[in-house]
């Protein structure tokens, strides 16, 4: 059975998505996380250990824009990931389709504002930024499955 798994953290993320996984008539599976760190980690994992290994673990819902030069309603994809602020290795890491800007994405348990960030990552990365709570965790936990991973994400707050 070969299927895709898409993680939500919040109910509102996952409802969007069943629809419009509905209307594209797409094989895939929804799950809902839970916010944070701690809940992404346990609902993946726990799921994982109950199903069949899917063929890709996308992470969706809202992020924020880190840097001013990502739109409102922008979809990104990560093409690099950092827990707070330590690069993540990516190996299992994929890109989404064209539509999408590829940004680096910080995860952080709490949401946090650019000024708040080192600014050497920031200069040292060279790309848009965006933070969510969630995906790097969960890139973790097919990292060490050897499940492909991919981030897709809709902009929803910005600096401004």
């Amino acid at each position: 059975m070969s299927y895709t798994l898409l993680c939500s953290a919040t109910a509102i993320e996952a409802n969007a998505c069943r629809q419009g996984i509905a209307r594209a008539g797409v094989r895939a599976e929804i799950l809902q996380t839970g916010v944070g760190y701690e809940h992404a980690t346990k609902s993946l994992s726990e799921y994982l250990a109950k199903n069949p290994k899917p063929e890709l673990v996308i992470s969706t819902g809202f992020a924020g824009a880190l840097s001013r030069d990502i739109p409102l309603h922008s979809w990104i994809s990560a093409n690099r990931l950092f827990k707070d602020q330590r690069a993540l290795p990516g190996t299992v890491l994929r890109t989404a389709p064209a539509f999408a800007r590829t940004t680096g994405l910080i995860s952080t348990p709490h949401l946090t504002r650019q000024d708040n960030l080192s600014a050497a990552l920031v200069t040292a990365l060279g790309t848009p930024l965006a933070v969510d709570m969630e995906s790097a965790l969960l890139y973790e936990v097919c990292l060490a499955r050897n499940i492909p991973f991919m981030v897709l994400r809709l902009i929803t707050d910005t600096p401004d």
